[in-house]
């Protein structure tokens, strides 16, 4: 299964569980999505029995609904460029840390949130880029910067970190997550299995964890 370090943390748990107590004998291998796998899904999801992606990512495969959370800006407890509210201007103004995945390095704003926060008018100066979106907390805590995460991630940064989090003070759509698979996966009766282990795993993460919701 294709799972973003995110949504591995945030499905992977639960559904190896579920694994575990409903067929004993079988293994799951979580990998990252190649490019390629996700710029061509026809294609990329021939060979392997899904991807946990976000929806607006994938184009053409079908799809089951898992979850939705929302997104939220996060910068350091001491940073002094920031008050108690989050207004449009101070991200503006601050250095950005970003998630930038493997197809970016021209741009920083592929991910689907950097494209939200572009056409809201802000040019944001990046001064950090990763290819994952757990290491944002980490390269804002200490520093003047600002990052757009997961609310989950971010509510995690608040009580481990101490970070502020703050509503991003420009439009943004919830992130939703789908499990997404090639055709020919259609009718196997392990797969519908599977796809139902899936459901099951985001019903538990939408009950147990704060900042998720099921879809």
């Amino acid at each position: 299964m294709l799972a973003s370090d995110f949504w591995l943390e945030a499905m992977g748990p639960a559904t190896s569980r579920l694994l575990s107590e409903q067929s004993p004998s079988a293994s799951i291998r979580f990998e990252l999505p190649r490019d390629f796998q996700l710029e061509a899904p026809m294609e990329g999801l021939r060979n392997v029995d899904g991807a946990l992606a976000p929806r607006g990512a994938l184009h053409g495969p079908p799809r089951l609904e898992l979850l939705s959370t929302e997104w939220r800006c996060v910068v350091g407890a001491d940073n002094p460029r920031v008050g108690d509210v989050l207004d449009l201007d101070t991200p503006a103004a601050l250095p950005w840390a970003v998630f930038a995945d493997r197809s970016s390095t021209a741009d920083h704003f592929t991910s689907i949130v950097m494209r939200q926060v572009r056409l809201s008018g802000l040019t944001p100066r990046v001064e950090v880029s990763a290819g994952t979106f757990s290491a944002m907390p980490a390269f804002v805590r200490g520093t003047d910067r600002v990052a757009v995460v997961h609310r989950s991630l971010a509510e995690h940064a608040a009580r481990t970190m101490g970070l502020r989090v703050f509503t991003p003070p420009f439009p943004t759509n919830p992130l939703e997550l789908a499990f997404w698979w090639h055709p020919h996966h259609g009718h196997d009766r392990g797969h519908q299995w599977l796809r139902k282990l899936l459901r099951t795993a985001a019903e538990h993460v939408a009950t147990e964890e704060p900042g998720f919701e099921l879809l």
